[in-house]
C-alpha cells in the first residue's frame, strides 16, 4: 500500500509522465477555433482517474487484468472525447495512459526517467520545427521548449528525492526544501540567461556563416578569374552580378529572420546529450566498481571441495538480472555491498538472509517468491509481488539502520 514516504516520489513520477503525454498529444488536439493546449485540464483528470482504477485492479483483481486495463483505456478514450478533445487526441492520450500507467505501477519510471526527458525534448523540438512550416497558426509553440525544461526540473527533483547511493554504503535523502529551492533557482536562471545566450549564439553563428560564405565566394571568384585569365577573358559581369545577388540573399536571410529559437534548441540538445553521456558513463563505471573484492572466485570442479587458496569471504561480481523478482534482490545486494551485511561468495540466499536484521516473515516471503521466479513470472501473483517488494524495502531499511549504528 502507498504510504507517506512514497507519495512525494509518486507525485514527481506522475508529473514526469504527465508532461511526456501532454507534449506527445497536444498537436493531435489542434483544429480550427480550438486551442490545442486546452488538453491540460482533461489530461490531468483522466490521468489521475486511470492511475486510481489501475491501482485498484492491480491490488484487488488476480485474473484477466490485461482485459480490464484495456477496457479502462477504452472508457478513458470516450471520456476524453466527451470532455472536448479531438478524437485523435483522445485516442493518442488513452494509448499513452494505458502504456505509461502500467509502467508506473511496475515502478519503471525512475529507471528510465532520463530517457523520457530526452523523448519529451525530442518530440517538442520536432513538433516545434514541423508546425512552424506546416501550421504557422499553431499557437504558443514556445511551450514545447518550456515543457521539456519543466520536465528536466521534475527529473532532477525526483532523482534527488529518491534515495541515492554514496560511495557504496551510505544512503542520503535530500531535503525537500533544498530540492524545491534548487529547481526554482535553476528555472529562474534558465529564464534569465536564455534570451541573452540565444541572441549571442545566433550572432556568432551568423558571423561564422558569413565568413564561410565570403570565403567560398572568394575562392569561386578566384578560380573563375584564373579561367578567364588563361583564356584571355575577364570575369563576366553576369558572374559578378550573381555573386552580389547571393550576398544580398545571405544578408537578407540573416537580417530578417531570427534563428534564436533554433539555435537554443540545437544548443540544448547538444548540452543534454553531453550531460546524459557523462551520467551514463559514470553510472556504468560505478556499476563496474560494485565488486566485493578484486579477486574472482575460482570455481571448483563438481564433487570437489573449494581450493584452500580460495578465501570464502572473497566477494564476487554481480550482473544485473532481467527478471524483476531477482532484480530486487540484486539491488539489495548492491545497497549492502561494502558493509558487514554484504553477501559473500559461496553464500546461499538463505544463509545471507539469516544474517540480515529482518523478521522471519519477511525472510520467508523473500525466499519463497525468489524461488518461484525460476518457474516464470506467471506463477507469481500481483499481490505476492507487491508484498515481496515491501519486504525487500523493510529489509533494506533495517540493514542500513544497523550499519549506521555501528
Amino acid at each position: 500500500m502507498l504510504n507517506k514516504r512514497h507519495l512525494i516520489p509518486l507525485f514527481f513520477t506522475l508529473a514526469i509522465e504527465y508532461v511526456f503525454i501532454y507534449v506527445a498529444a497536444v498537436p493531435f488536439n489542434y483544429s480550427d477555433h480550438h486551442n490545442p493546449w486546452g488538453l491540460a485540464g482533461p489530461l490531468a483528470l483522466l490521468m489521475l482517474t486511470t492511475f486510481a482504477l489501475y491501482y485498484l485492479v492491480h491490488l484487488k483483481i488476480k485474473q484477466l487484468k490485461a482485459v480490464l486495463f484495456l477496457f479502462i483505456a477504452l472508457i478513458i478514450l470516450g471520456l476524453g472525447y466527451i470532455l472536448g478533445l479531438t478524437f485523435f487526441a483522445a485516442f493518442v492520450m488513452s494509448i499513452l495512459l494505458f502504456w505509461r500507467m502500467l509502467e508506473v505501477l511496475e515502478g519503471n519510471t525512475q529507471e528510465h526517467m532520463w530517457k523520457f526527458f530526452i523523448a519529451t525534448m525530442g518530440l517538442g523540438l520536432v513538433y516545434d520545427f514541423i508546425l512552424k512550416f506546416y501550421i504557422p497558426s499553431f499557437p504558443y509553440r514556445f511551450l514545447f521548449i518550456l515543457l521539456f525544461i519543466l520536465q528536466l526540473l521534475l527529473v532532477i527533483a525526483l532523482n534527488l528525492f529518491a534515495r541515492s547511493e554514496k560511495k557504496g554504503n551510505i544512503l542520503l535523502s535530500s531535503s525537500y526544501g533544498l530540492v524545491l529551492g534548487g529547481t526554482l533557482i535553476t528555472g529562474l536562471i534558465i529564464a534569465w540567461i536564455g534570451p541573452y545566450v540565444g541572441w549571442a549564439i545566433s550572432w556568432v553563428l551568423k558571423g561564422i556563416g558569413f565568413v564561410v560564405f565570403v570565403a567560398v565566394e572568394g575562392f569561386i571568384t578566384f578560380l573563375m578569374s584564373l579561367k578567364g585569365h588563361n583564356e584571355g577573358q575577364l570575369v563576366d559581369d553576369s558572374d559578378l552580378k550573381h555573386g552580389k545577388e547571393q550576398a544580398e540573399t545571405w544578408a537578407q536571410m540573416t537580417g530578417n529572420h531570427s534563428y534564436a529559437g533554433l539555435v537554443i534548441g540545437v544548443g540544448v540538445v547538444v548540452l543534454v546529450i553531453f550531460v546524459v553521456f557523462l551520467y551514463m558513463r559514470k553510472k556504468r563505471l560505478n556499476l563496474n566498481a560494485f565488486v566485493l573484492s578484486s579477486t574472482d572466485v575460482a570455481i571448483s570442479p563438481i564433487g570437489q571441495k573449494p581450493s584452500a587458496s580460495v578465501n570464502h569471504n572473497t566477494k564476487k561480481r554481480f550482473k544485473a538480472p532481467k527478471d524483476p523478482v531477482r532484480a530486487q534482490v540484486f539491488q539489495l545486494q548492491k545497497k549492502l555491498l561494502k558493509g558487514d551485511l554484504g553477501r559473500v561468495a559461496n553464500e546461499t540466499l538463505s544463509e545471507w538472509l539469516s544474517r540480515l536484521p529482518a523478521s522471519d516473515k519477511d525472510k520467508h516471503l523473500i525466499r519463497s517468491v525468489y524461488e518461484k521466479a525460476r518457474y516464470g513470472s506467471a506463477v507469481i501473483t500481483g499481490q505476492e509481488l507487491l508484498k515481496y517488494r515491501e519486504a525487500i524495502e523493510r529489509v533494506r531499511a533495517l540493514s542500513q539502520t544497523n550499519e549506521e549504528q555501528k
